[in-house]
């Protein structure tokens, strides 16, 4: 079953016996092409974080196609539709908060990511800035380079940590995650993640 929730990335739900299944395509097109934020990114974190105290799905193959790089992986199980209820949805995100509290207690330097140890916070902020940078200057809007021209012209001034940086998930929000009745289940969509 196609799932269009998102958008970044095809998405497929596989049912095979009673094993569920989630297919992803990196067609390689997108803002984002050509960067280093893709589903390979994505697959390094699934494999590092596999076992952690973080939720996440277990990749169980990639290839590359014509079409793309494909990611088959285990599906967790829920949704990411949170109830329309306040109190039953807070409890949700409380618990999606703690995840990413979680997270950010592991040492990102034993993670075998493959990015080459953490930089520090301030070190991974300037890169991040310089990355962001490259990629509006592709898409050149009024207001990206506005925010990235006062971020960089503010960094010096702003009280940064040169303790080393963590694994950020970049992209969290309860679209991003996947909750089975009243707790999360999965963290998902790290491709842009990042030390910071």
């Amino acid at each position: 079953t196609r799932e269009f929730a998102g958008g970044s990335r095809p998405l497929w739900y596989l049912q095979i016996g009673d094993e569920s299944y989630v297919l992803r395509l990196d067609t390689g097109g997108g803002a984002l092409a050509g960067s280093v934020y893709d589903v390979k990114r994505e697959i390094d974190v699934y494999r590092a974080l596999a076992g952690s105290v973080v939720p996440v799905p277990r990749v169980l193959g990639t290839r590359q196609f014509t079409e793309g790089l494909v990611m088959l992986m285990s599906r967790a199980p829920g949704d990411s539709r949170l109830p329309r209820d306040t109190d039953g949805a807070l409890v949700l995100i409380d618990d999606l908060v703690k995840s990413i509290g979680d997270l950010h207690t592991l040492d990102s330097a034993y993670l075998d990511l493959g990015w080459g140890q953490p930089p520090s916070i301030h070190d991974s902020i300037r890169h991040e800035l310089t990355v962001w940078n490259e990629l509006a200057s592709a898409h050149p809007r009024s207001e990206c380079s506005f925010a990235l021209g006062w971020l960089g012209a503010h960094l010096g001034s702003l009280e940064v940590s040169n303790a080393p940086a963590v694994l950020v998930q970049g992209d969290t929000g309860p679209g991003n995650a996947v909750f089975d009745g009243d707790k999360l289940s999965a963290i998902v969509d790290w491709e842009l993640s990042h030390f910071g």
